[in-house]
This record gives C-alpha cells, sequence and structure tokens, in this order.
C-alpha cells in the first residue's frame, strides 16, 4: 500500500514538470503504481475469496481511475494531472486512514455481494473521471466553442464554453445504479429486506443516485447552459468523496516507519 501510493504521488510531482521527458517518466512511475494497486486489489480479493473484501472499495476506485488515467496518457495534460491528483489524495487516505481490520462476514457470499462492490467502485470512478472532464472545460473555459458529445455547436449562449465529455457520467451512473440493485437483491437474501435504512452508507448512496438523476436530466434537457452543468459534474465529484469514498476510511494510523525504511531501502 506504502509502495502504491508512494509512487502516485511522485508521478503527480513529475507531471509538473515541464519537460516532455518528465511527463513520460510521470506516465511510467504512475503505471507502476497502478500495477502495484491492482495487485493489491488481487490479493485483496484472494485473502478473502468466496467473501467480499469489507469496506476495500477506495483501493478498488483508485485502480479503476488508474486504469483511466492509463488511457488518457494521449490526451490533455491538464486533465491527466487532475485525474493523478484525484487518485494520489484517495490513495494517500486510504494509506492514513485504513479500514482493512474488518474480517468478510458470511452473509456476503452470493455473487450478488460482489456485483454490488465492484460495479460501486466503477461507478465511483466514472463520476469523479467526469467530475475532472468538466473541471478542465471550466479551467479551458472561452478558449474554443462548446460541443455536446456529438461534436455539434450548441446554442448561442454556450458558444464560448468548451465541451466536456458526459460519457463518463452515463458510464457512471450505469455501474451505479447495477451496483444499488445488486445491494438490494444481496441485502434481500441475506436480511429479508431490501433496503436497511440504518445503514447510513445505502441511504447516502441513494442520495448519490438521485444527484446524477438530476444531473443526467439537466444535461438532457438543457434547462441549465454547459457551464452550470460542467459546476454539477464537480460538485458530484466532491459529493462521491463525501458520500461513498469517506465512509470506507477508519481511524487515523500512523504509517509503520520501519515498513518505510524498508521500502524506501534505508
Amino acid at each position: 500500500m506504502y509502495l502504491m501510493t508512494l509512487l502516485y504521488i511522485l508521478a503527480l510531482c513529475l507531471s509538473m514538470g515541464s519537460t516532455i521527458s518528465l511527463r513520460y517518466i510521470s506516465i511510467a512511475v504512475f503505471g507502476l503504481g497502478a500495477l502495484a494497486n491492482v495487485l493489491i486489489c488481487f490479493f485483496k480479493y484472494y485473502h478473502s475469496w468466496p467473501l467480499m473484501p469489507m469496506y476495500q472499495t477506495p483501493v478498488f476506485v483508485t485502480a479503476f481511475i488508474g486504469l483511466l488515467v492509463l488511457g488518457e496518457i494521449r490526451k490533455k495534460a491538464f486533465r491527466v494531472r487532475l485525474l493523478m491528483f484525484t487518485v494520489a489524495v484517495i490513495s494517500l487516505a486510504v494509506t492514513l486512514f485504513p479500514k482493512d481490520f474488518y474480517l468478510p462476514f458470511l452473509k456476503s457470499r452470493t455473487v450478488f455481494s460482489h456485483i454490488f462492490m465492484l460495479s460501486g467502485a466503477l461507478g465511483q470512478a466514472f463520476f469523479m473521471a467526469g467530475g475532472v472532464e468538466a473541471a478542465c472545460s471550466i479551467h479551458n473555459s472561452g478558449r474554443v466553442p462548446f460541443l455536446n458529445t456529438k461534436g455539434v455547436s450548441e446554442t448561442s449562449s454556450e458558444t464560448k464554453f468548451p465541451g466536456w465529455d458526459s460519457s463518463y457520467i452515463v458510464w457512471g451512473f450505469i455501474f451505479w445504479t447495477i451496483s444499488m440493485f445488486s445491494g438490494e437483491l444481496w441485502s434481500y437474501l441475506g436480511w429479508g429486506n431490501p433496503v436497511v435504512w440504518d445503514d447510513a452508507t445505502i441511504v447516502m448512496s441513494m442520495a448519490t443516485w438521485f444527484y446524477y438523476v438530476a444531473l443526467l436530466h439537466l444535461y438532457l434537457l438543457k434547462p441549465w447552459d454547459a457551464r452550470k452543468r460542467a459546476y454539477a459534474a464537480v460538485a458530484g465529484l466532491l459529493l462521491v468523496f463525501v458520500f461513498n469514498v469517506l465512509p470506507n476510511l477508519g481511524s487515523f494510523r500512523i504509517p509503520n516507519m520501519k515498513n518505510l525504511l524498508v521500502l524506501l531501502g534505508a
């Protein structure tokens, strides 16, 4: 976990460089961090299978966003840097506030629990990537004409705002919906009730779903202009972090300095 976080932070720092060579090095370092992240996810599942690894969704979120970053390396540097920053922040939070001391419980021995967790992690990753995409459009505001997802110019009131790709939001909503319905099936099979209202995590997940229902309606019906929809997407990124990432974090734990020194070769 320490190695993954250090590689992500180092890649982010290197990406700030002004030379092309530093950018390529940062991508290589980030790729190593993403590889370490994927291996961590694999071993967490390996040690808990056939049960679900408890409270490990943020680790999977960073892995999925990391893979998205590697797929975006040919895109604008500012967008890649924002995605790297998002991954670095979440991985640092997971390292400093771990919640890996909970043992899997028997009721998670169903396919619906795994679909619930993995689809939820994918949904969070796409929601955050969509927020980053919108933030890039806000940053580039006024530089290029606004185009919708089909590349067609919209109304004249939006011609000064650059377009942002809403496909990340759409994919996030699809995976989030799959996660919610599979979670309800898991809850019904395990506890005899499709919704456990006493669980704040479930309530916040539903709040996130309703937020993106409203956001997609705003995008499709266009009662707001492109700039307002972009701000709403950025607010969604923060909402996902507060409502869905933070509940899966534990209490602050000081990193084991001995392990850090061994990792750094001291």
